[in-house]
Order: C-alpha cells, then sequence, then structure tokens
C-alpha cells in the first residue's frame, strides 16, 4: 500500500532537525492522521513529532536532498551530524548500485569511525572487488589497533594473506620480521654492498650500517640500533677458497657475538684450521 508523503517545508525541516539533534537523544517519529478506509494520510492532516506514533496514525518518511544529489543530508558544526543506533540490525546502512554505498569525509577529523563492544567495528565486503580499502595521502592507509587482540589479521584460502607492495618495518624490540639484513664484501677494500634496515625501509648501501675488518679475517659490523638482545646469524658466502692451499679447507663465517650492544663481530676462517687461519672472505649478518 501506497502512502501518500505530504509536502514539508524547509522551515519545519530546521524545526524537526533542531527537536531531534537537540538533547537528551531520544528516538523521534514524524506522524500523521491516516484515513481509516485507505490507510493513506489525511487531507489536511498536521504533522506531530511523538516518541511513537499513536494509533490511527501513520509514520512519515522524510526525503530531503543537499542539493548535490545526496538523498539524506546532516550538518553539525561541533557535534555529530548523523547518528544511527540499532538494538539488533545495522545503525547506519548504505546500498548504491553504480555509486558508493557509504562516505566519509572530513577536514581534519576521522571520515568514518566504527566501533564496537564485542564484535566487528567496520566490516568490508566484496564479491570480486576489494573489501575494504584506505588511501592516504601522507598518513597511514590502514592502520590496526588491539589492546589485547589482533591488530591486523588476514587469512586467504588459495591467495596470499598478507601481501607487502613495498618494503617492511618492525619496531626494534619486536619478533617475526626481519631486523638488519647485510652482506659485507672485503674486495676491494671491506664494504657493504646489499643491505636492508628493517627500522627504517632503507635499502640503500650502506642502509645506516659500517663495517671495519681491524684483523686479517675479522669484521665489526656497527649496526645503528641495539642488537645485543635479538637474534643474530652469520653465513659466509663459501666461495671454495683455498688459498693458500686446498689443505686448509673452504672459508666459512664463525657463530657472531656481540662486542657491545650494536656491534657485532663476525670471524671468517678456513674450515681445516679453525680460528688458527683466518681469511677475508663475503659474508651475511641477519639480526631478526
Amino acid at each position: 500500500m501506497t502512502t501518500t508523503r505530504p509536502f514539508v517545508s524547509m522551515l519545519t525541516l530546521s524545526t524537526l532537525a533542531l527537536a531531534i539533534l537537540s538533547p537528551p537523544a531520544q528516538a523521534v517519529f514524524l506522524c500523521a492522521r491516516k484515513k481509516l478506509t485507505t490507510g493513506n494520510i489525511a487531507e489536511g492532516a498536521d504533522i506531530k513529532l511523538r516518541t511513537a506514533c499513536k494509533d490511527g496514525e501513520v509514520p512519515l518518511q522524510i526525503e530531503v536532498g543537499d542539493g548535490a544529489g545526496a538523498s539524506v543530508y546532516a550538518s553539525a558544526t561541533t557535534d555529530r551530524a548523523l547518528v544511527g543506533v540499532s538494538q539488533q540490525n545495522a545503525g547506519v546502512e548504505g546500498d548504491s548500485n553504480s555509486g558508493n554505498g557509504v562516505t566519509g569525509v572530513s577536514q581534519s577529523r576521522i571520515g568514518v569511525e566504527g566501533r564496537s563492544e564485542s564484535n566487528i567495528a567496520i566490516y568490508g565486503s566484496s564479491g570480486t572487488g576489494r573489501g575494504i580499502v584506505g588511501v592516504a595521502g601522507s598518513q597511514t592507509g590502514v592502520e590496526g589497533d588491539s589492546t589485547s587482540g589482533t591488530g591486523v589479521f588476514g587469512s586467504s584460502v588459495t591467495g596470499a594473506a598478507m601481501w607487502a607492495a613495498g618494503p617492511a618495518i618492525q619496531d626494534r624490540n619486536q619478533g617475526g620480521w626481519v631486523k638488519a639484513l647485510v652482506h659485507v664484501n672485503p674486495f676491494p677494500g671491506t664494504h657493504i654492498d646489499r643491505c636492508y634496515n628493517g627500522l627504517t625501509a632503507d635499502s640503500v648501501p650502506p642502509c645506516g650500517f659500517s663495517v671495519t675488518q681491524p684483523n686479517l679475517g675479522s669484521f665489526n659490523v656497527q649496526v645503528p640500533f641495539q642488537v645485543n638482545d635479538r637474534f643474530i646469524l652469520a653465513q659466509g658466502d663459501n666461495t671454495g677458497s683455498t688459498w693458500p692451499d686446498p689443505s686448509y679447507g673452504t672459508a666459512v663465517a664463525g657463530s657472531p657475538y656481540f662486542q657491545s650492544s650494536s656491534t657485532v663481530v663476525v670471524n671468517i676462517y678456513y674450515t681445516n684450521y679453525g680460528d688458527a687461519a683466518y681469511t677475508a672472505d663475503p659474508f651475511t649478518l641477519v639480526v631478526f
């Protein structure tokens, strides 16, 4: 059954907006007397603002645009312009065949915010496209924060659960991702030719690291942050060097150790002679 909507003037809407948005907050309805025979709004019926429509009245739906195509438009200077609350269903829902279902724009605050005490605050779903996309000019595109749960969770049945189209960074005192990758080449002259700094995403040698060789085959790698509480691994390139005699074996990296909180010592020696025969050979240092 179709309900005829009466004309509502902008003055009336302004008055209603003040009544609806002013505290104390409560549910309100626009109600009009209906014809008992048809259920439509009675001719000349007054519009009443009530917390619930009475028997013999029909609730009205207001459709008012902003002049730019919006079906519903709300504006506020210092408080929330539009609030949706539901006990058992969606507080606010947006549907569109070809445009955005929900768009939030803010000059200095949050464009769209979702809060939940025990469930999902913001949920995005798509059949063939992306569920949620975050775009930022100079700040974080998508951020996940949690006090005791997972900040950001990725899951996929056949695709990648997490895809980083760029370098990865992690706090120094946290585990999981690499903190430092350093490849040292003693020829010609001791230098770092490949590297990655997991705290700054720098991959241009020397990436903030430095290396010296105070004695033959003994290298001091200086890291620009504390590492003596992290996990380290050194791996020689194993170039097969057997100089000066094949009986020496090949050059390998010994177990690295900390000289200071930010300096790692790596010794390269021949397998058959151990630390009795150090030699210069390329190696990689990894800090987790």
